[in-house]
């Protein structure tokens, strides 16, 4: 992915097939990368990268067998841990472990959490080497294009919304020092 474009589709209610259309032309054409958020890999099936931090989303959705893309989480170890708090029982997921809340971390094997998966997929998608991200639904809303998570998997309380634009804000700025364009 080095010095590519990556589109990161995330699951506001903007998605919509028309803008799902576009990306699938653009990247049938190997004019882009595409990084898949959650719920958004449904529409975007083409997509290069499935992207879900949480292992409860990972089971509910069959760790989306079927998918040719690569899958990637976020493994939550805490100092003292010997393991994975979430569950080391999803072979096909890569995890990439979290080094905290806010700004980069430049080691390729760590993410930081940003409060939301897609602040987690900016940075993975740094990782891979990309120089420009464009962003697709990401409304931080609270609304998604599919409706609302089952309750086994809701995720992070509306209350929590102006946290996670927060977070968006620190990140800008480390990428804006590395040459990243959003």
């Amino acid at each position: 992915w080095a010095g590519r474009t990556a589109v990161l589709v995330g699951s506001g209610e903007s998605l919509t097939t028309a803008r799902v259309r576009v990306i699938a032309m653009a990247r049938a054409k190997d004019l882009i990368r595409v990084v898949a958020i959650n719920d958004a890999v449904y529409p975007c099936w083409f997509a290069d990268v499935a992207y879900a931090c949480d292992v409860k989303w990972w089971r509910y959705h069959g760790q989306l067998n079927g998918f040719k893309g690569e899958k990637y989480r976020l493994s939550v170890i805490r100092p003292g841990d010997k393991g994975d708090r979430n569950d080391p029982g999803l072979p096909d997921v890569r995890s990439l472990e979290m080094s905290g809340t806010s700004g980069f971390d430049p080691d390729p094997s760590k993410l930081r959490s940003g409060l939301t998966g897609g602040y987690q997929a900016i940075h993975l998608a740094v990782h891979l080497g990309v120089k420009k991200i464009l962003l697709v639904a990401y409304d931080m809303k609270g609304r998604h294009f599919f409706g609302d998570h089952p309750p086994e998997i809701e995720g992070q309380p509306k209350s929590k919304l102006p946290n996670m634009v927060g977070q968006f804000r620190l990140l800008a700025e480390e990428l804006r020092t590395r040459g990243i364009v959003v």
